[in-house]
């Protein structure tokens, strides 16, 4: 009877924990689920001092995040950065910012003359047709790393070709 005790309990135990539903990766980490597409920059001249990125980035889940910072070895600084219109004298400027919010179900573009992933001090420049990549920093759901497509200067998104 001592051995069939502790026996009966351990199936008992695996009958049980049988019966519990599993969550799936989503319910377990409840983290959002973000998208990012048409990520590109404009090609450089040689010995150009800065450059920027631009993408769509898209909140897929129905949990906010935000874009926090953003990290690539093509320049020693690397920031997020928002074009606006100085409401003073109507002249175009531009500005770091702390964060872009992604709220859940939602897109956000980056975009020449608006937020931006800003390349400061680079160390190469973007050659026409290469690749640069770029890590992405997220308040909730983490890192993500981008491949950034470089582009002709001035080329608009809707000509491009994968």
């Amino acid at each position: 009877m001592k051995i069939l005790t502790p026996l009966i309990l351990a199936i008992s135990l695996m009958i049980t924990s049988a019966c519990i539903p599993e969550k799936d990766n989503a319910e377990v980490s409840n983290l959002p689920v973000i998208e990012i597409n048409d990520a590109y920059s404009f090609a450089t001249m040689p010995g150009a001092a800065t450059g920027a990125a631009f993408m769509m980035i898209s909140n897929v889940s129905d949990i906010d995040d935000a874009l926090i910072s953003a990290e690539s070895d093509v320049a020693k600084i690397t920031e997020i950065h928002e074009n606006t219109i100085d409401p003073d004298d109507g002249k175009m400027m531009m500005r770091r910012v702390k964060q872009i919010d992604i709220p859940a179900g939602k897109s956000v573009s980056l975009k020449p003359k608006g937020y931006h992933v800003m390349f400061i001090k680079m160390n190469e420049p973007l050659t026409l047709d290469s690749t640069v990549d770029i890590t992405l920093n997220f308040e909730k759901s983490g890192a993500q790393k981008v491949t950034v497509q470089i582009k002709p200067p001035g080329m608009s998104p809707k000509h491009m070709h994968h």
